[in-house]
């Protein structure tokens, strides 16, 4: 026991963890915590319950209210109104890896949108009609993958956000299209993108964030058929569906809401970075349990004709027209503790409005790694081993070993076009699909 204590509090020191407890009981605040708060008992229960708690304060800090210029607006507090939050500023994947490779606009600037959106509101646009871009092309399917259908009909929609440190270092280093990349790999570099650097104090908010990926779904919301937006952080977009196989391209101005965010960071000594998973409670039951709510958006209680569970639609796949639903289930379900933070995350929020749309969410768990510096196990044997998001990992759910959903397991295998290791992201793969694949929009296709 002793020996396995001492293993712990020297985990707790790798990690850079803040030495008190105080970090536990701030609440709803605008700030970016830089490293984890440690427990006052070393434990692996009580460090999973440190990096919960890490998961809702970035939660909290990335969905604030923000300034015109998408700083927090400390004048204000999440939830009050729903409005747009920090991360929605940031720059998605399509406004980094440009079709023919050239130079992404600054940070602040958007691309404009396809050219069969233009003359529409001046809104961001959704595109991406799976987790992995591309889906609806055939040979970009090397995963049991598929699309989200709710039970409408609808296809969810998803986005990759970057934060403003990981697109500098994308720019820095020429590694928007295949070309720089080439070249940063033939200078002997390798991908490292940079690390949160916490304070020098025991302030958990004290220090600079350094790398964060955000990874959303999004569900059409359709008030025809009882889709309620004030039960979502919502928004108005154009929802853009590019064409593919039997698939003609359209862009129509529409209302989406949030119904699944994965939060990656990198803290410091940490490679395997950090991955916190969010879903709206909405989503999907927990299988073997009965169904608390009366209905959910991609699950029908008692339907005999349904598809079996966590199975994907037939293809083929058209988001231009209604859909097979899916019938989803969350087969690990949300410990104990988890719950227990997700409950005191919500008094929280309702202090500040009781009507919060924010108290829709729940975190499902945090993946870290417990040996991040193991020099025989790369993925340093992440804690809990595996981690889906109903939304997101709908079809690999489960806990068999190099099948289910793991994070960090998964993204040890992220590489860039040159076939290097892109440091646990594969959105520097991107540019290999993207500028093969697509083909710059023209006015006057289908809609």
């Amino acid at each position: 026991m002793k020996k396995i204590l001492i293993c712990f509090l020297s985990l707790a020191i790798i990690l850079g963890f803040v030495g008190n407890a105080q970090a536990f009981t701030q609440r709803a605040t605008y700030q970016i915590p830089t490293q984890i708060t440690t427990p006052q008992e070393i434990s692996l229960d009580s460090l999973q319950d440190a990096f919960d708690e890490f998961s809702w304060q970035m939660f909290v800090g990335l969905n604030w209210p923000v300034l015109p210029n998408g700083a927090p607006d400390i004048e204000k507090k999440i939830g009050e109104t729903d409005v747009p939050g920090v991360w929605q500023f940031w720059k998605e994947n399509y406004d980094i890896f440009l079709p023919d490779g050239s130079l992404p606009l600054p940070w602040g600037e958007q691309q404009p949108p396809p050219a069969i959106c233009e003359g529409q509101e001046n809104l961001s646009v959704m595109r991406q009609i799976g987790k992995r871009p591309l889906l609806l092309n055939a040979s970009m399917q090397p995963f049991r993958d598929g699309p989200l259908i709710d039970q409408n009909g609808n296809y969810a929609r998803f986005q990759i956000s970057l934060n403003q440190v990981m697109f500098d270092y994308i720019m820095h280093n020429s590694l928007y299209n295949r070309e720089g990349q080439q070249e940063f790999k033939h200078s002997g570099n390798q991908v490292n993108f940079p690390e949160f650097q916490p304070g020098e104090n025991n302030n958990p908010y004290s220090g600079d964030p350094g790398a964060i990926m955000v990874k959303t779904s999004w569900k059409i919301l359709d008030k025809g058929v009882g889709d309620d937006p004030n039960q979502f952080h919502a928004q108005k977009v154009l929802i853009y569906t590019p064409a593919g196989e039997g698939v003609n391209e359209s862009c129509e101005i529409g209302q989406v809401g949030l119904v699944g965010m994965h939060i990656v960071a990198k803290l410091k000594n940490q490679p395997q970075w950090t991955w916190s998973t969010f879903e709206h409670i909405a989503n999907a039951p927990t299988q073997g349990i009965t169904p608390p709510l009366p209905s959910y958006w991609f699950y029908k209680k008692d339907c005999d004709d349904c598809l079996a569970v966590n199975t994907q639609p037939q293809q083929p796949w058209n988001p231009n027209q209604p859909g097979t639903p899916v019938q989803v289930v969350r087969q690990t379900p949300i410990a104990n503790s988890t719950q227990a933070i997700n409950t005191s995350w919500h008094k929280a929020l309702a202090a500040i409005n009781p009507d919060s749309v924010w108290l829709n969410y729940q975190l499902v768990s945090t993946q870290w790694p417990t040996q991040p510096n193991n020099p025989v196990d790369p993925s340093g044997n992440p804690a809990p081993p595996f981690l889906a998001n109903t939304t997101l990992e709908t079809y690999i759910q489960g806990n068999t070993p190099n099948v289910s959903s793991s994070c960090i397991l998964c993204h040890n295998n992220a590489t860039d076009t040159t076939g290097s290791f892109s440091d646990f992201t594969f959105t520097l793969s991107l540019p290999e699909s993207i500028q093969e694949v697509l083909k710059p929009s023209s006015k006057g296709q289908t809609k």
